[in-house]
């Protein structure tokens, strides 16, 4: 009696979990389908977090099942964009945050500029950069990019392009840094203007600009044509050359000779800067 008991009881306890089992996949199956056809999950609007954006087509589509990834593939394909992120908000709203690229850098390949990124991709080809406040990348011939010969030596290039990254980003506009040739990585030139900045290499570039900053802006140095060395420890070494005015009529013409330079020009070293 006893076995037939416990059987009777196993017996009752399996159907109990067919019907537990049945009911929870019958629920999950009407949740699924309601939340994948009702109306009300079908998106109604995309919200941009960026100045990129893509077409409305996919408005009127489940919020559930439109495909994300595609979304992203169709966004990074704009060159100028860097990262993108999908997310549903609500039940009917997609919000797209979108991080794009900060180009800084331009290269003069003699027949048009390259604006690149710090990864030397090229992002832009144009004729025109005005007002873009970008700065000339010199010592870099692109075309050799993808030779694995030079791999290292492109590395360091891009190296160097993202240390002075968050500086030159920030341009101040009254030393703005128009050029960089870094075409030896040990002895890296930068100008401001008619004011040569000689680097050395890319290490501690922080404290270099922050010297660089500190020497342009002093009024008692004023330097407008010369060169600040930052390229060792220590305190910088400048040398400030007199800038030269432009001659004016009566004292820059003779009816001879025509216009005669001013041979006074002189470059006066200054004291090491602590």
């Amino acid at each position: 009696m006893r076995d037939v008991k416990k059987f009777i009881k196993a017996k009752k306890r399996k159907k109990l979990i067919k019907k537990i089992s049945l009911m929870t996949i019958v629920v999950v199956v009407g949740v699924f389908i309601f939340l994948t056809k009702a109306p009300i999950f079908n998106i109604k609007s995309i919200v941009f977090k960026g100045n990129v954006t893509i077409s409305n087509d996919r408005v009127g589509l489940n919020i559930f099942t439109v495909n994300q990834k595609d979304i992203k593939k169709e966004v990074l394909s704009n060159r100028y964009v860097s990262t993108v992120e999908v997310k549903r908000k609500g039940i009917n709203t997609l919000e797209i945050t979108i991080t794009e690229e900060a180009p800084v850098y331009y290269i003069n390949n003699g027949i048009e500029l390259l604006i690149i990124n710090n990864d030397l991709e090229v992002l832009e080809e144009t004729d025109n950069i005005d007002g873009r406040n970008l700065v000339e990348i010199k010592g870099i011939d692109l075309s050799a990019k993808d030779d694995e010969s030079r791999v290292d030596e492109f590395n360091s290039y891009k190296h160097i392009l993202k240390a002075f990254y968050p500086y030159i980003s920030k341009n101040r506009e009254a030393i703005y840094l128009s050029s960089l040739d870094i075409s030896n990585i040990v002895n890296i030139i930068g100008y401001i203007g008619d004011v040569e900045i000689l680097f050395g290499d890319d290490s501690d570039i922080h404290n270099k600009m922050e010297n660089v900053y500190r020497i342009m802006l002093d009024k008692d140095i004023n330097i407008a044509k010369g060169y600040i060395n930052v390229s060792f420890n220590g305190a910088p070494v400048i040398k400030v050359d007199e800038v030269k005015e432009e001659p004016t009529i009566e004292e820059g013409i003779s009816e001879e000779n025509g216009i005669i330079e001013d041979a006074s020009e002189q470059g006066e070293d200054v004291e090491p800067v602590e």
